[in-house]
């Protein structure tokens, strides 16, 4: 699987005094590639992952 990422920010955490950075990204799945595909076609086989995450310098 492939995600496309794009960085939609960093700066100091004023917790932690420790850099964080932030992410935002897509990606499509296939449900039949991880055994559940079963119920198709009652619902699609691709399911779209959109991700927001944040990590934090250790």
């Amino acid at each position: 699987m492939t995600i496309e990422a794009i960085v939609v920010g960093e700066g100091i955490d004023p917790m932690n005094n420790k850099t964080s950075f932030g992410f935002r990204g897509t990606a499509t799945i296939r449900r039949s590639d991880f055994g559940v595909g079963g119920i198709a076609p009652a619902v699609s086989d691709e399911v779209r992952l959109d991700i927001n995450a944040a990590f934090v310098e250790r």
